[in-house]
């Protein structure tokens, strides 16, 4: 099974860039179902849209099926750019990912970054 020391979690309460998701904490939940059983949720800032559910659903980014293909370019790119900038930012201060998959980069104003922390 996989740990997370309680360390991280108030390290990273304290992130504060552009790209990386706001992170409040954690709840504990007992699950309905199963008596002593629980489930741990992070408590994180809203976001309507995950880079999945855009690459694919939306089809905005593919340049191929964009209306204009040069825009879709220019906006996928910036995803990235983005995406690399708040991955930075982490890796600066110790932590890591650990699992970056189209469904964890979650989209608000900006591109946001869920993440699961862990020191290097």
């Amino acid at each position: 099974a996989y740990t997370i020391q309680p360390s991280s979690f108030f390290y990273c309460r304290s992130l504060d860039h552009k790209n990386v998701l706001k992170f409040y904490g954690t709840v504990k939940l007992a699950d309905p179902l199963a008596a002593g059983v629980y489930r741990f949720a992070f408590v994180m800032k809203y976001c309507k849209a995950n880079l999945k559910d855009i690459v694919f659903k939306g089809r905005t980014l593919a340049p191929a099926q964009a209306d204009n293909s040069n825009e879709a370019i220019v906006t996928f790119l910036q995803l990235v750019v983005d995406i690399a900038e708040g991955l930075n930012y982490i890796h600066e201060r110790g932590l890591v990912h650990r699992h970056l998959k189209l469904e964890n980069v979650l989209v608000g104003i900006n591109i946001l970054l869920v993440l699961v922390p862990r020191r290097m």
